[in-house]
């Protein structure tokens, strides 16, 4: 019997040893307030996100905690869990709001019901229609009534992204009398920032008005890209304004975050602007047109990473991440153009030159800001990141704007010493085109002819001839004082020569005209007289030279490209070389207007017009077969192009 009363009584010590361990473990579950500490302590260097309660009481049940509140312990990329015990409270009851300073998140914890929980959210990144007068982006108030105070005190995690908008740690308790004062000194005393960026926005806005005045007046779009890549700038420190702590309830977002995913956005945008503004400092010269392809490659470089920035900013929320990864980028494209402008580097004068020492040491002064805000922002400064990279650059543009002001200065006075030298360079050959548009041995030849047909009684002859050269001379009278006429007015004092040459010639050449079906020579101009020498060359030293009969040539009109108009003079006459073995002189010397009085005005024509205007010659294989001149003139069109009468008047008054 013994036996089994023994398994029974062991059998119900077991189940007493059951329920016991089981109110043990029950109990042991409920959470345990932390022992009472009779100030406000801290607990610092948690992570970022961290809502683990129970460590944070064992952290207070074993004292491993700070009495001491120290900003530059709260590090970036932390968290530090405040504990405010029941009996501080109780102390003083109209005490009951928590003054932390402006923290990226302050969340409150108090145990209800048996567990800990949170009760609500402060800080500068809550959105402002989560705000009530119980939380604030700078205080949290613990309990609404005496009744509502939690019996373990309260657990606050105050949370640090990054040292952006610093403010330093505080831990003070307050009434609501004590927190409007409070928050007004604390205004007065955090206004230096704004009342510093303020007379810099003037200067700003001045330019920029500067800038648009420029261009009305002188159509030049690269003072409206300089003062747009300026507004922009001025919403980039808009924005960091709006971000200051003191400022960020004034935000015109709900939420204040919003602006900071625009900060990389508008810079990378400001910086394309600055390369396409680049072309009005450097619009003459060999490289303009490959200057103007390095430049709108890198704006549009730019924009993609503004365009990047701003998408990844809100995809991710890591907003300073990718602004730190764009603005290390910033180098990058810069250092493109630097090593681009030393291989122009013959080429950086006058307001050009100023322009680029401007955007070096504004590049600089980025890259200074920079390196500042990633380096050397730490709590023992006592300043926030966005000071080391705000004031370096307000320097850095400050002073590019002197250079561009200066570069403006100088381009304006560089603009009207070319006009004046262009202006008599073109006078002078237009003058010239004038005095020898008709040689006087050409007249002189043309009346000997008439004489001649009149004395062989061929009167219809020189009928003909007398019609053709009044023509000719009414035209060239009429048309050369002109800078520019329609290019069928030229291919009819062309045509009206070049009959008076078949007759003096007793016939020995044909010609040709050949114009493009998809050019209208009723809408494009050229320069009066500027075909006629290439044609009389090709007769005097080419077709007339021949060895016998059979002399051609053939002008054909086309379309080079989007740009020039291409005109091309061909002929079967003896060439060059036997024009010079006959001591006729050098291709390049020739009577009146000459070819190089040619090439004279075209290079005239390409400092006007921005193009690359030139003459191309080219020798047949053998003697005896002639020589291709090729022509090459900006398509200038008398209606669309309602700048070209402006621009070339402008030369010419």
């Amino acid at each position: 019997m013994s036996g089994p009363r023994t398994a029974y009584r062991f059998n119900i010590l077991l189940c007493l040893k059951f329920i016991v361990a089981s109110a043990f473990a029950t109990a042991s579950s409920f959470p345990k307030p932390p022992p009472e500490i009779p100030r406000i302590v801290f607990i610092y260097d948690q992570p970022l996100k961290s809502e683990d309660i129970p460590l944070i009481t064992s952290l207070l049940n074993r004292h491993q905690y700070s009495e001491d509140i120290s900003t530059e312990r709260f590090a970036p990329g932390t968290s530090v869990w405040i504990y405010v015990p029941e009996s501080t409270l109780r102390n003083n009851t109209a005490r009951k709001i928590l003054v932390t300073g402006y923290q990226d998140y302050i969340d409150v914890y108090a145990i209800r019901s048996g567990d800990w929980v949170k009760l609500r959210t402060g800080g500068k990144y809550v959105p402002s229609s989560k705000l009530d007068s119980t939380v604030g982006r700078e205080f949290v108030t613990l309990y609404d009534s005496l009744a509502g105070i939690s019996k373990g005190g309260y657990l606050i995690a105050c949370r640090k992204f990054n040292n952006f908008n610093y403010s330093p740690l505080l831990a003070s308790l307050k009434s609501e009398e004590e927190l409007t004062s409070w928050q007004l000194e604390f205004r007065i005393s955090a206004e230096k920032y704004p009342k510093f960026i303020f007379p810099f926005v003037g200067v700003l806005l001045t330019t920029v008005l500067h800038l648009l005045v420029l261009f009305f007046l002188s159509k030049n779009w690269s003072y409206t890209y300089h003062a747009i890549g300026l507004l922009l700038t001025l919403s980039f420190f808009t924005f960091c304004y709006f971000q200051y702590p003191i400022n960020v309830n004034d935000s015109p977002f709900d939420d204040p975050k919003t602006l900071i995913n625009f900060d990389c956005f508008v810079l990378f945008l400001a910086l394309a602007c600055n390369f396409m503004s680049v072309r009005g400092f450097y619009d003459t010269g060999k490289l303009v047109q490959l200057n103007n392809r390095i430049t709108a490659r890198l704006a549009c470089v730019a924009v993609v990473v503004a365009v990047a920035s701003l998408i990844f900013s809100i995809l991710t929320n890591l907003y300073y991440l990718v602004n730190y990864i764009a603005i290390a980028l910033e180098p990058v494209i810069s250092g493109i153009y630097a090593i681009y402008l030393i291989k122009i580097r013959k080429e950086i004068k006058n307001a050009f030159r100023i322009y680029i020492f401007g955007l070096c040491i504004l590049t600089v002064f980025l890259e200074a800001a920079f390196l500042l805000s990633l380096l050397a922002s730490n709590n023992s400064l006592g300043i926030g990141s966005e000071v080391l990279l705000i004031f370096p650059m307000i320097l850095g543009i400050s002073i590019f704007n002197g250079f561009i002001i200066t570069a403006v200065i100088t381009r304006n006075y560089q603009t009207r010493l070319e006009s004046a030298s262009l202006r008599a360079r073109a006078t002078e050959a237009e003058m010239a085109a004038v005095q020898r548009g008709m040689s006087p041995h050409f007249i002189f030849n043309c009346l000997n002819l008439i004489d001649y047909f009149l004395y062989k009684n061929e009167t219809t002859a020189a009928r003909n001839v007398l019609f053709d050269f009044s023509d000719l001379l009414r035209l060239v009278i009429d048309k050369s004082p002109k800078q520019l006429i329609q290019l069928s007015e030229e291919l009819k004092i062309l045509e009206l020569y070049m009959n008076l040459e078949k007759s003096r010639s007793d016939n020995s050449f044909r010609y040709t005209v050949t114009i493009s079906p998809h050019l209208d020579i009723e809408l494009f101009l050229v320069p009066p007289l500027i075909v006629q020498p290439i044609v009389e060359n090709a007769i005097k030293h080419g077709i007339l030279n021949r060895k016998q009969a059979g002399g051609q040539i053939d002008i054909s009109i086309s379309r080079k490209n989007d740009e020039l108009l291409e005109i091309k003079v061909e002929d079967n006459g003896a060439g060059r070389r036997i024009a010079k073995l006959l001591q006729q002189g050098s291709y390049r010397q020739v009577g009146h207007v000459g070819i190089s009085h040619t090439e004279k005005r075209l290079e005239i024509i390409s400092e006007v017009f921005g193009t690359d205007s030139y003459l191309k010659i080219i020798d047949k294989p053998n003697d005896y077969e002639g020589t291709i001149v090729k022509m090459y003139l900006p398509l200038l069109q008398s209606k669309t192009n309602e700048d070209v009468l402006r621009k070339v008047s402008d030369i010419y008054m």
